[in-house]
């Protein structure tokens, strides 16, 4: 992770104190180890700037997850369904956002844990699986020699955590004074994990489906397509970070 940060240095034209990055790792190449890595980097004085407006109207400010607040900026982009109640459940690297969305507007979101690395280190644990090949595994768990054991670790270990996750975020919100989920969205890198639609559409009665940015922006040419078509999700916090 450090070297990651390190190379994001060289890309992004700013001090480092000037802003925040964040990343999702693409692929790795065993061969040669490589990785191909997205990053996504905003300016900490973008967001000074809105604060000063906001408290220069007499409104009370409080603290929010900068992504929280990417993320709604790119669901209104894509104009989700603005009737009833989704929940949008980002699979981040480290962390996972629950985010609740009332008629089209944000309302609620509550942060979890079981984001990729929760994942990782379930399968290295449980599934024996080496750390140096886990991320490739989890790209394509078909692909590896032992699929079987993977698979039933995140079955019936990652996804019961991560929907159980989901369900404690749901009551919060119902506890506030929401209302239960009609349809479920995931975003983030984690949302190509295996078996995650099958099993969150089991633990909850309303359907579940994949935000796909790359269907409402023009990408370019540079960024290979079979990385989107295979990941679409990968790119949620990256374009999120561009519109604002």
């Amino acid at each position: 992770e450090k070297n990651i940060f390190y190379f994001a240095e060289q890309y992004i034209n700013m001090d480092p104190e000037e802003y925040s990055v964040d990343f999702d790792i693409v692929s790795i190449d065993q061969t040669s180890a490589t990785a191909d890595v997205i990053f996504a980097a905003n300016r900490h004085d973008t967001i000074s700037d809105y604060l000063s407006i906001v408290k220069a109207g007499g409104i009370e400010v409080g603290t929010m997850d900068l992504e929280v607040l990417a993320l709604c900026d790119l669901y209104a982009y894509m104009k989700l369904p603005d009737s009833g109640t989704t929940l949008v459940t980002h699979i981040g690297r480290n962390t996972v956002l629950h985010i609740f969305l009332e008629n089209g507007k944000f309302r609620y979101y509550e942060a979890g844990t079981c984001g990729g690395e929760y994942c990782s280190s379930m399968l290295t644990s449980l599934g024996k699986v080496r750390d140096d090949e886990v991320e490739s595994v989890k790209m394509d768990i078909d692909a590896y020699e032992d699929s079987v054991t993977a698979k039933n670790v995140i079955t019936n270990s990652y996804l019961p955590d991560l929907t159980g996750e989901m369900e404690h975020a749901v009551i919060s919100y119902m506890l506030m004074g929401g209302r239960p989920p009609e349809r479920i969205y995931f975003s983030g890198g984690g949302a190509s994990i295996y078996g995650l639609f099958d099993v969150t559409n089991e633990r909850f009665s309303v359907g579940s489906s994949l935000i796909n940015p790359g269907s409402v922006i023009n990408v370019s040419s540079a960024v290979a397509k079979q990385i989107l078509d295979s990941r679409p999700a990968i790119m949620n916090i990256a374009v999120a970070m561009a519109l604002r």
